[in-house]
């Protein structure tokens, strides 16, 4: 039996011992796996943001400017470093494609147009940054 007190906010309300036991089932695994998704949101927006401070900054570091005999110097030079940040990129490319389908699942429970808007707008913003990409591995 769920009681209700003047002076608990409108939205909590006290639950007795049997109601509690009865919702540890499904919404505890819920409750879990809403966790578990924005623990996964969190990493892998952890992961976009080391390497989206590391990719650029190896990138600048090639490029001299007005000299494109020199750029193509210091990236034969260091192709290790070139390589490794056109795969950091890549892997940002896929992280953020990634957490376009996991915003999606994590916000439909606030509505569903608003979880599509996210995730649509996340998109477009994986669909440029895979453009940008391309170039560079076209250069």
């Amino acid at each position: 039996m769920r009681s209700w007190t003047p002076s608990a906010p409108a939205h909590t309300e006290t639950l007795s011992k049997d109601e509690t036991s009865v919702m540890n089932g499904d919404e505890q695994r819920d409750t879990k796996a809403t966790q578990r998704l924005a623990r996964t949101i969190g990493l892998l927006y952890l992961l976009v943001f080391v390497l989206g401070m590391f990719a650029p900054i190896v990138l600048e570091r090639f490029v001299i400017p007005g000299d494109a005999a020199g750029t193509a110097d210091n990236i034969i030079r260091s192709l290790g470093l070139f390589g490794s940040s056109l795969l950091s990129w890549v892997v940002i490319l896929a992280a953020d494609v990634a957490l376009a389908g996991l915003f999606y699942v994590f916000l439909e429970p606030a509505g569903r147009v608003l979880s599509l808007v996210t995730a649509a707008f996340r998109l477009v913003y994986a669909a440029v940054l895979g453009t940008f990409v391309l170039h560079l591995f076209d250069a």
